[in-house]
């Protein structure tokens, strides 16, 4: 579990009214460091791998331009990812792998929070279902039970151009359809 007292990479901060003593990440890895919005936790159930939002000015917005670092916490280490470049709120970590799940564009990838792990695509909405315009958004929140076997996802696209209007699109899809002859 996270030890913020043995770390060298915390330090204490205490509120000057309150006395309440807070532990502040002092390692950095990007000018900007943020912890994940709330509805998803940045730790591994084991507590070893803490993941946050990472920016570079001037990007950084929440569109685009921020990217993920990690804090191993038994090597006690900082490793930022550049290859993570994600949208909106994505990211998600699996709690018991401490891998991290993240969009990007029409996609989905993942990495293992070790240093030689690869970036991996694990799907991609087919050309076919996003009509071949832009995805801005394809999550806003990954969120647990990730794991296969998926029954359905849901889609929401919106027109990007190409003559068409601006106007959303609603449906699911099922994961294991195979398109026919027929279709």
């Amino acid at each position: 579990m996270l030890a913020p007292r043995s770390s060298p990479l915390f330090e204490s901060w205490a509120h000057p009214e309150t006395g309440l003593e807070v532990w502040l990440l002092s390692a950095e890895s990007a000018p900007l460091q943020q912890s994940f919005y709330f509805v998803n936790d940045g730790m591994s159930r084991d507590g070893r791998y803490l993941w946050f939002y990472c920016a570079f000015p001037p990007s950084g917005s929440d569109s685009y331009g921020r990217t993920l670092a990690v804090l191993d916490n038994e090597a006690q280490t900082l490793r930022h990812f550049p290859e993570t470049q994600f949208q909106h709120a994505s990211p998600f970590v699996d709690p018991d792998s401490g891998e991290i799940y993240w969009t990007t564009g029409a996609s989905i990838w993942r990495r293992g929070p070790q240093p030689d792990a690869a970036a991996e695509c694990v799907n991609t909405l087919p050309a076919d279902v996003t009509r071949r315009r832009g995805v801005t958004r394809l999550a806003t929140h990954l969120s647990s039970p990730f794991r296969p076997p998926a029954q359905s996802c849901a889609i929401q696209s919106r027109g990007s151009g190409h003559g068409e209007p601006h106007g959303f699109d609603h449906g699911s899809a099922d994961p294991d359809y195979q398109p026919s002859v027929d279709d």
